[in-house]
């Protein structure tokens, strides 16, 4: 039984579980790789249904929750987080290959890491320090993005404050500090705290926030509110799928129609504060993997040519300061892991998203 299995390997490294109806299950070792698990026997459609009942809460564990019932009602995907013990899983659940079940499970770590403890430069510290503005951590799928979302709450409830998150699922379990922040976490989707982050951030601007962790920009009315939050007087924190900090402006910028961009423009000009880019790269050893980053802040000439939107400019921006401690790219974070000996030119290369200037 699959449950009997994970209870064996929780405490292994590895970040993410993958299964497929009547497959073996495998998962993503600490290198990054996709291998399936030792001693592992197939999965059954009963073990998703064992997956589904770890979702809920204890008075209702058992109930009888079927899988298949849930994605039909939702459309063929639901997200949701399950606790085995004191191990949290966000878990996607989804159809395949004419309706076989199938998840994926990230790994929550228990413990929040402490932002020194990430590989990030010390002067990230200082930036994010803000009482109000906007700030993006960016990167692909597995990319830590959590991970370091979770660190800067951590980081700002040692503040009398209030925190507000909206996430889709809820992963890391942030405490209310009694000499620090209150913390609200909202759990977005259906059924679920709110139907949507936008909905989320609109209840959320009624609540007394000085703080907003906002899971994922997926929409332009969710990026709407949240710049108004930020224009505000508030400090939010938010996530995208983009790979570098002039790919974000412009995602941010597309999902508006032709005729607000200049004024969104504008907005996002005055209220943003960083972009944090990262991505995870196999170490040398082969066991673990390295935290690589972009960084771009708000300098006089950022905010000018994000005004002007010319975003490509924003790469000249961010090499010029690099002198100054205050920002680097991509090529220039993979340069200096291949000097230090943590990563191969080969795997700068493949996550380079401009390789042709990365000098290894």
């Amino acid at each position: 039984m699959f449950i009997k299995l994970l209870t064996a390997i929780v405490q292994e490294k590895f970040s993410d579980i993958h299964l497929h109806e009547g497959e073996l299950p495998r998962w993503r070792t600490g290198g990054g790789d996709i291998e399936v698990i030792p001693g592992a026997e197939p999965i059954t459609e009963r073990d998703f249904d064992t997956i589904l009942q770890h979702s809920v809460s204890e008075e209702d564990r058992g109930a009888d929750l079927r899988v298949q019932e849930r994605l039909l009602k939702y459309g063929g995907d639901i997200d949701l987080a399950a606790t085995f013990g004191d191990t949290r899983f966000r878990v996607s659940m989804y159809w395949h290959g004419d309706r076989k079940l199938g998840a994926s499970m990230r790994k929550v770590e228990k413990n929040i890491p402490k932002l020194e403890t990430l590989g990030l430069p010390d002067y990230i510290l200082k930036i994010i320090d803000r009482r109000n503005g906007i700030i993006f951590v960016t990167g692909e799928t597995n990319s830590g993005k959590s991970t370091t979302l979770a660190a800067f709450v951590d980081f700002f409830a040692q503040r009398r404050v209030h925190i507000i998150t909206a996430e889709n699922p809820v992963e890391f379990l942030h405490q209310s500090r009694e000499s620090g922040a209150l913390i609200s976490q909202r759990e977005v989707g259906a059924g679920k705290d709110a139907e949507s982050f936008d909905r989320a951030l609109r209840a959320a601007l009624r609540e007394d926030p000085d703080i907003i962790l906002v899971g994922e920009i997926r929409d332009r009315e969710t990026a709407e509110v949240a710049l108004t939050a930020a224009d505000t007087g508030h400090l939010v924190l938010c996530s995208l799928h983009t790979r570098s900090g002039p790919s974000t402006i412009e995602r941010l910028i597309n999902l508006f129609p032709a005729e607000k961009q200049d004024a969104i423009l504008s907005q996002l000009a005055g209220a943003f504060v960083l972009c944090l880019s990262q991505t995870l790269i196999k170490s040398v050893e082969g066991n673990s993997r390295v935290l690589a980053y972009e960084v771009m802040t708000n300098t006089p000439s950022i905010a000018a040519n994000i005004q002007k939107n010319k975003i490509r400019q924003l790469v000249q921006d961010i090499e010029s300061a690099r002198g100054d401690g205050e920002m680097c790219t991509l090529n220039y974070t993979l340069s200096r892991l291949v000097r230090e000996g943590k990563i191969t030119a080969e795997s700068a290369r493949r996550a380079a998203y401009d390789p042709s200037n990365l000098h290894v």
